[in-house]
């Protein structure tokens, strides 16, 4: 296991196993890809995720629009590891074995994701890639506009049901 701590001191907290599994370029890899994630402010594109998803529980696509954000999440930490470390082998080396190793769940959609991460690791530095994120990012970012736009109308709607409340009198 490994993950990226936010913060105003981010830390990067790597398992013993992890350490054990890996050799060095590879677990070198694994630390660029959870810096990335702080660099890149992934968290907030992950928040953005829980929160279009929970909104839009019912709307057709919302789910995978999420499912898809982690995805490029995850590809553009493996991307800027790559730029970071020694190209796009160790950090390939380092999700394989790991996947190999059974840390991964046997779960079809991660599965997937990790398949698409190795995929996406092989095309490295296609423009192809570049183009094709944009294109995944904008389904979230109207969702995200919509849930906002939602959000604000409920506010101000319970913001006049206040301010006529103390006008009311039975």
């Amino acid at each position: 296991m490994a993950l990226c701590v936010p913060g105003s001191r981010p830390q990067v907290v790597v398992s013993d196993g992890l350490v054990e599994l890996l050799d060095a370029a590879e677990l070198d890899a694994v630390i660029g890809h959870e810096m990335a994630h702080h660099q890149l402010r992934h968290h907030r594109f992950l928040e953005l995720a829980v929160v279009v998803e929970h909104a839009f529980l019912f709307v057709p696509g919302a789910r995978r629009s999420a499912r898809v954000l982690r995805d490029e999440v995850e590809r553009s930490a493996d991307e800027k590891a790559a730029e970071r470390s020694q190209g796009p082998l160790p950090v390939s080396a380092a999700l394989h074995t790991i996947a190999l190793c059974g840390a991964v769940p046997d779960e079809p959609e991660v599965v997937a994701s990790v398949a698409g991460r190795l995929r996406s690791l092989s095309r490295y530095g296609s423009f192809e890639i570049r183009s094709a994120r944009m294109l995944t990012y904008a389904p979230m970012a109207a969702l995200g506009i919509v849930a906002f736009a939602v959000a604000t109308g409920w506010v101000t709607d319970a913001h006049h049901l206040l301010a006529l409340g103390g006008h009311c009198y039975s």
